[in-house]
């Protein structure tokens, strides 16, 4: 059961692409054509019933869409015999790409046989080849599924017909097409006709006449019968008539010489062809089979000498203008389709900007017609059209505009808005400024005779790429050592990372280039070289970096000397760890805040608060 649903999306997709494969290969000679049966119109007589002997019956409409390319001017010059007048602009001058024509071919013959269909389409086709001289060949044409476009008889049909070349048949239940919609449209005018004082539609002269009154371009209306004379097959031939075996499935056949079938159409195989074709190498049914087995020139006696006589519209029952026989209407391609989309969206844009531009020149001359120049008044922003009106103004004091304005500053001062309103400003302030002084800095008062309980260390930033410089060298002062009595053993001293190339990217990382290593003299030569001691410092060097003594030259080195203060910082003091039974925890003081104050005295230092 899978395998028949994925058929049937597979041919559904490639059958879809018949009639827009068509269209793009066209050329000014090729049309194709869309054939598919109104539904059946019932029989319908104003306010009788068919018991009264009225003889009410239904007709059957076949409707058929001819698509074929819009004449150039060099074709409507080599014939002119043809109204033009009919006909939309030629292409080259901006005119639709294609045009359509809806044959709605109406009988009496409510019956819908493969033969009927056969000889309407081929009268259809007829008329319409010689309406349109300058179109020699049909290179596709569609329908349904029905018995009567897809059996063994239609085929046969299509085999002996001058006209058909290649034959597509649409999936079944998907859908409806350009025919129903013409249907469609068609049924509004056959309604109000039906539902008129004496309507009377149990004819097919009455549809005609009705759909004649109001035919819409494109439409040509015209009844079809048997003559009386003519052959048609017999009972004994279509008995005789063998069935094509799995003919429902062929969705896709060629007539050119040879009856080839297929399940569905290929586009890529087409266009690489050059012509209709359906997917694969196809089944071939030879003429001799069709002779022998399917009854070929009964059906080819039948269509050739068919004898049917189509009424055409009366000249004066149609809309001034228009011709009984040729009513085409133009159809844009997919491009123009497109363009004019795009351009109806920028009429549609220039509209809304010419609008506003017009709002925009109305208000404009508006505001010209009146004064805009305004007198101020600097102390209440009182406003007069007059310069006498405003020096009056203030020589009175401002007058009432000042006093009113007293009256509204002091109501709006007491509303309970203004006083929440200044509240929020007093308690913003104040957050102002603790941020700008530091969310996490505290001013502490420790009692008397009370342990802290807490452990103090000097919380430092570093931005990215910055080398911190370890806190016991901080407020060292550096000096470049001229004798060898500059370095006396013990000394501290530093040098510069960039001395050591290979090391110093390992040892800091990013910023290197502005680090220092640190060490403690051990002693010198009199070649001016110390012997140095480096100790590894945390903030400083790795723990992989080896400590050991290393010899440096005697200008790469700076000496340092400490600061007065033992252990002094810049940096504000942080406590890391608390007591719980320490003043400070008891004070509400946490882990990470910083001390600016202890008891009054600044801790800038360590030393102050240790």
């Amino acid at each position: 059961m899978i395998y028949r649903y994925h058929h049937h999306i597979a041919r559904n997709t490639n059958q879809g692409m018949v009639q827009p494969y068509c269209w793009d290969v066209m050329s000014t000679s090729q049309y194709s054509d869309l054939s598919d049966y109104w539904a059946r119109q019932k029989e319908q007589r104003h306010m009788t019933a068919t018991c009264e002997g009225q003889a009410n019956k239904g007709v059957s409409v076949h409707g058929r869409m001819f698509t074929f390319r819009n004449p150039s001017q060099a074709i409507r010059d080599k014939f002119p015999e043809i109204n033009w007048s009919l006909y939309p602009d030629c292409p080259e001058n901006g005119g639709p790409w294609f045009c359509r024509e809806y044959y709605r071919t109406i009988s009496n013959s409510s019956t819908q046989s493969a033969e009927d269909t056969a000889r309407t389409k081929f009268e259809e086709e007829k008329n319409f080849r010689e309406q349109h001289p300058w179109l020699r060949e049909n290179i596709g044409s569609m329908s349904d599924g029905a018995s009567n476009y897809l059996s063994t008889s239609p085929l046969v049909f299509d085999f002996v017909s001058p006209f058909v070349t290649a034959k597509c048949t649409s999936e079944s239940g998907e859908g409806k097409d350009a025919v129903d919609a013409d249907n469609g449209r068609a049924q509004g005018e056959l309604q109000r006709e039906k539902d008129s004082e004496g309507g009377d539609l149990c004819d097919a002269s009455r549809y005609q006449d009705t759909l004649d009154r109001k035919r819409p371009a494109g439409a040509i209306n015209s009844q079809i019968e048997k003559t009386g004379s003519g052959r048609s097959m017999t009972d004994q031939e279509k008995k005789d008539t063998k069935a094509i075996p799995e003919v429902k499935t062929y969705h896709c056949y060629t007539c050119n010489g040879r009856l080839v079938v297929y399940e569905f159409f290929s586009r890529r195989l087409s266009l690489k062809a050059g012509r209709l074709i359906g997917y694969g190498r196809g089944h071939v049914i030879s003429k001799n089979e069709l002779m022998n087995k399917h009854q070929l020139e009964a059906h080819q006696a039948s269509l050739n000498s068919s004898r049917m006589h189509i009424k055409w519209s009366d000249t004066s029952s149609i809309p001034a203008g228009q011709d009984a026989r040729q009513n085409p209407v133009g159809q844009l391609s997919r491009n123009q389709k497109k363009q004019a989309k795009k351009e109806s969206a920028c009429k549609a844009e220039k509209k809304v900007v010419d609008k506003e531009r017009v709002k925009q020149e109305s208000e404009d001359y508006r505001a010209s017609l009146q004064t805009s120049l305004l007198h101020s008044c600097t102390e209440c922003h009182a406003k007069f059209r007059r310069r006498g009106n405003l020096e009056n103004h203030k020589l009175r004091d401002c007058g009432l505009f000042a006093k009113r304005k007293h009256r509204r500053s002091v109501h709006d001062a007491r509303t309970v808005k203004s006083l929440v309103e200044a509240h929020d400003d007093d308690v913003g302030l104040q957050a102002v400024i603790r941020e700008e002084k530091g969310l996490d800095l505290i001013d502490f008062d420790l009692p008397l005779g009370h342990q802290p309980g807490w452990t103090l260390c000097a919380e430092r930033h570093a931005s990215s790429g910055e080398i911190l410089v370890p806190l016991k060298y901080e407020n060292f002062t550096w000096s470049t050592p001229r004798t060898r009595a500059d370095l006396p053993a013990g000394s501290t001293v530093r040098v510069s990372a960039t001395h050591f190339i290979f090391d110093g990217p390992g040892d800091f990382g990013l910023g290197w280039e502005k680090a220092y290593y640190y060490g403690n003299v051990d002693s010198t030569t009199t070649r001016l070289v110390a012997s140095l001691k480096y100790d590894p410092v945390e903030g400083c060097l790795r723990d992989s970096c080896e400590i050991g003594l290393h010899t440096c030259d005697f200008k790469n080195l700076e000496v340092g000397c400490p600061a007065g203060t033992e252990d002094e910082t810049n940096w504000p003091a942080a406590i890391s760890d608390l007591e719980s039974s320490g003043a400070a925890a008891q004070a509400l003081l946490y882990e990470g805040c910083r001390l600016v104050s202890v008891n009054g005295v600044a801790t800038p230092t360590l030393s102050s608060v240790l």
